[in-house]
């Protein structure tokens, strides 16, 4: 039997975005958002189309879904916080270096023109080209470990935990850099998610 509209209920997905730290400033790419029906990221001129939409403010999306789709969601790209700190490659490694410290984080993903995920710079490795003249982002950059948005979070932790990683870089299947998952981020689901089951076999026993 086809659902009826009553089987919809209203969400609001956060919109992400890319605060990219270039030569020429700063630059925040178009937002996006996580959609549980296509388990995707979506970016928001697409949803603007979407029937399903309902409305729209500064930090979130309003629409409407199937409530069978709604629920803790296992994919990873739903994870993606709401801003992420990106690097330019053509940054220059001192305003690199800068912007690091101001926020507190010891790496950072680096993207191309395209906004490719191209790897990931360190503060340490940064710091050692501190001294060359004209060092750039790019002359720092490591290869990295990208995860796939639709995998899910069991899968991401278990992938954390084998290569020893606090933090992986979310792309979509273009390579398109959606934002970095932390081991915080992935602790909370599991909290959200035991939290869940609780809740679950508590309405079950009372029935």
């Amino acid at each position: 039997m086809a659902p009826s509209e009553s089987d919809d209920q209203p969400v609001h997905l956060l919109q992400r975005r890319l605060v990219v730290v270039g030569p020429e400033g700063v630059n925040l790419t178009a937002a996006t958002v996580h959609c549980p029906i296509t388990q995707s990221a979506q970016a928001m001129e697409r949803c603007a189309a979407c029937a399903r939409r309902t409305g729209q403010t500064s930090l979130t999306l309003e629409c409407v879904v199937p409530r069978r789709v709604m629920g803790l969601t296992e994919r990873c790209g739903d994870l993606v916080p709401r801003d992420t700190l990106v690097l330019d490659a053509e940054l220059p490694v001192p305003a690199a270096l800068e912007l690091m410290q101001a926020a507190q984080v010891t790496s950072a993903p680096v993207i191309d023109d395209n906004h490719l995920l191209l790897g990931v710079t360190r503060a340490s490795s940064l710091t050692a080209l501190a001294h060359e003249a004209d060092a750039e982002v790019e002359d720092a950059v490591s290869d990295t470990v990208a995860a796939n948005e639709a995998l899910t979070v069991p899968e991401l932790a278990k992938l954390m935990a084998t290569r020893d990683l606090d933090r992986v870089a979310v792309v979509n299947e273009a390579g398109l850099l959606l934002g970095v998952v932390t081991a915080l981020d992935v602790v909370r689901w599991f909290s959200d998610a035991a939290a869940d089951e609780r809740d679950r076999r508590g309405r079950c026993d009372e029935r």
